[in-house]
């Protein structure tokens, strides 16, 4: 909640919070990857991947290019077939349509979404 504007953190603070998230972006993607990839079949798993997923996209400092690119985002149109994934799933497509509003500027994105 390091963006939070209602809790009294002070700016310097705030800053040097988003500057380790930033950096360590890669990172937690490459685990998440990794924990879709022993999730097998448990949809209870995925939600939860897919929801840390979502957190990253909506306020990591990911380029819509690099998402789409990303095996997680692949995975979305997968699961966005599977009833129980398919909420979280939409949500996850639905943000990424949100970092991509210039269409001009992420036009690869946009063709791999459309």
């Amino acid at each position: 909640e390091w963006d939070n504007p209602k809790l009294s953190t002070p700016k310097a603070m705030r800053r040097k919070a988003e500057r380790m998230f930033v950096a360590h972006t890669e990172n937690v993607l490459k685990i998440l990857r990794t924990y879709m990839h022993t999730a097998g079949n448990k949809a209870d798993l995925q939600i939860i991947v897919f929801k840390c997923f979502l957190s990253w996209v909506r306020y990591g400092d990911i380029s819509p290019e690099a998402l789409v690119n990303d095996p997680l985002f692949k995975f979305v149109f997968v699961a966005v077939k599977k009833d129980p994934l398919f909420e979280i799933s939409l949500e996850v497509l639905a943000e990424l349509v949100v970092h991509t509003d210039d269409i001009k500027k992420y036009q690869s994105a946009v063709e791999v979404i459309v």
